[in-house]
């Protein structure tokens, strides 16, 4: 309900109170912190303490940031999305492929936009993979955010697993059955 309340404020107040999020997080995340500075002191040796200490806050603040700025992914209406989202690259390569065009997006903090943006920018069919959070309510918290987000684009088919979807899509298996009659396009489909 919280997040549903954040999704009509601008941007910057978003991006402002995410920040204080993440600077909330970096100290009461213990487990968290420890975890992700020995990342950081074992991908950077290089770095000074201090650079490491630095570079760690300033990724707690971006996580607290895309915690608060979901909510505008999962609950804004597409129109106000197509503003805010930034697109480079060839993105109706699909549109023009005969075959199923599978989009490799590499993703960090942000990671519902690119699914945002695959949904709201061509016209195809898009699936995209989740893995189930350890934390039960906010497992279904995203659950419920994905399966709203862009929602005039989209028709969950949340009884296949992905991998019978892509081989269905690819004509790889026989042995699959057809999606439902009502999915023109999906956008989210869970195991």
């Amino acid at each position: 309900a919280l997040l549903w309340l954040l999704h009509g404020l601008p941007l910057g107040l978003q991006a402002a109170l995410g920040s204080a999020l993440g600077r909330v997080l970096y100290t009461v995340a213990r487990e968290r912190r420890r975890i992700s500075a020995r990342n950081i002191q074992l991908c950077m040796p290089a770095l000074s303490a201090l650079q490491r200490r630095d570079l760690l806050r300033e990724h707690f603040r971006w996580l607290g940031r895309s915690a608060v700025e979901r909510a505008l992914l999962w609950y804004a209406s597409p129109e106000r999305l197509r503003r805010l989202i930034h697109v480079e690259g060839d993105v109706q390569l699909a549109e023009r492929s005969e075959r199923p065009v599978m989009w490799l997006v590499p993703h960090f903090m942000a990671l519902d936009v690119a699914g945002a943006a695959t949904q709201l920018f061509q016209k195809r069919q898009v699936a995209s993979i989740y893995q189930a959070q350890s934390n039960a309510v906010m497992d279904a918290a995203m659950r419920r955010g994905r399966n709203c987000s862009c929602s005039t684009n989209r028709s969950p088919i949340s009884t296949w697993t992905c991998a019978s979807a892509y081989r269905w899509r690819c004509g790889t298996s026989s042995d699959d059955p057809a999606p439902p009659p009502s999915s023109s396009r999906t956008t989210s489909m869970s195991p």
